[in-house]
């Protein structure tokens, strides 16, 4: 749990996520409802990371140069 959020937490940012405390990323694994809501962000913001990356690799020059 500590690295998961950890790298959340680094990255915040980046996947556009308001900094939330440990106890809170906890409290988000329970699934009650209000913490849906966070756990709903996160992946949200690592899905458009994903959709981001996989577009720029597919735009990435190939070079037959080896």
């Amino acid at each position: 749990v500590i690295e998961v959020w950890d790298f959340l937490h680094r990255f915040s940012h980046t996947l556009k996520l308001a900094r939330f405390g440990l106890d809170t990323f906890c409290k988000a694994l329970d699934c009650t409802t209000e913490a849906l809501v966070l756990m709903a962000e996160v992946h949200m913001a690592l899905l458009r990371i994903i959709r981001c990356l996989r577009s720029w690799l597919q735009n990435w020059p190939v070079s037959n140069s080896f």
